[in-house]
This record gives C-alpha cells, sequence and structure tokens, in this order.
C-alpha cells in the first residue's frame, strides 16, 4: 500500500520537475525542437533553424498562439517570416508577463499574420521571443497558413488532448495500483 504511494508522489514530483524546467513551452503551433535547454538562447529559432517536415502546423491567417511559461517577468513577442533566414515582422501586440501572475500558465496571443503580408496558403514561420531583464528566449513553428474557419479549434483540440492524455495515464495508474 505505502509503496504505491511513493510511487505516485515520486512520478507527481518527476512530472513537476520536468515542468519547472521548462520555464517556456511553445504549446501552438508544434514547436521545432525540444522546448528545454540552452538552446532556447540562440536566435532565431532556438538553433533549430531548419524546418520541420514533420510538424507543420495549420495555422489561421488571424488565430491565437499558446505559450507555456512556468515563472517569468518580461515581454513575449510573435514575428513570423517565410523561413528561418529572412526577416522577422512583428505580427502580434508584446504581452508583458509579470512576476506575481499566477504561474504555471497558458499565454493565448492574438497573432495577425497579415501585418507581415503572409497569405492563406503561404508556408513559413512563427517566432516566438521572450526578453526579461537577463535573457532572450526562442522558439519557432513552422505553419503552413488557412483560412481561420478550418483551423480555429487546433490549439484547443491540443491543448485539450494533452490534458487528456495526462489524466488518462493517471487514472490508469491509480486503478492498477488501487490508490
Amino acid at each position: 500500500m505505502y509503496s504505491s504511494k511513493i510511487i505516485l508522489i515520486f512520478v507527481t514530483l518527476l512530472c513537476a520537475l520536468s515542468t519547472v524546467r521548462a520555464h517556456m513551452v511553445m504549446k501552438f503551433p508544434t514547436p521545432r525542437g525540444p522546448n528545454v535547454g540552452t538552446s532556447l538562447y540562440q536566435a532565431p529559432c532556438a538553433s533549430y533553424n531548419s524546418p520541420n517536415a514533420s510538424a507543420i502546423t495549420t495555422f489561421p491567417l488571424n488565430g491565437a498562439a499558446i505559450m507555456y511559461f512556468g515563472h517569468g517577468e518580461g515581454s513575449l513577442v510573435y514575428s513570423y517570416a517565410p523561413n528561418s533566414n529572412a526577416t522577422f515582422a512583428k505580427v502580434a501586440e508584446p504581452v508583458t508577463l509579470l512576476h506575481n501572475d499566477t504561474y504555471p500558465r497558458n499565454f493565448t496571443t492574438n497573432v495577425d499574420l497579415k501585418l507581415a503580408g503572409a497569405k492563406v496558403g503561404d508556408q513559413g514561420v512563427l517566432q516566438g521571443v521572450y526578453v526579461s531583464s537577463n535573457s532572450t528566449w526562442y522558439q519557432c513553428g513552422d505553419i503552413k497558413i488557412a483560412d481561420a474557419v478550418t483551423t480555429t479549434s487546433s490549439a484547443t483540440a491540443i491543448v485539450s488532448g494533452t490534458v487528456l492524455l495526462y489524466t488518462t495515464l493517471a487514472v490508469v495508474f491509480m486503478l492498477n495500483y488501487k490508490i
């Protein structure tokens, strides 16, 4: 009985520690590379400057990007370019993260790709840049631009699917160990 509770506590702590380590995680669109480590400090795409053909996300011309923060105090800005070597153009108003905000949490930001001259059918890179008083972090996602009608629920589906997966795993674990 006690060993299953110890295992549950260990798994919970492991999950919590892995989340704490990831101060900034691009949730939508799908990021090019892992969301942790020192590579996040390298412009323009956290050292993942080549497109990830297996992770191209359909993204609306005027939609929402989601970035998870474990904590922080700084500014988050989204930009768009046709590729990593092109000049990125700002496509959203900066989001200010305050130290006293509730963390961890997802920050959803409205993104208007038309501000960068993008149009439906284009493929490019959405870049999230977080600037704090002591560091700058980068994340990029490869996107294919579509009408808002076809992709509005994509971000919700990703977040809901992730929550459902973790909930299901927790329930299966508890049933197996009769906690």
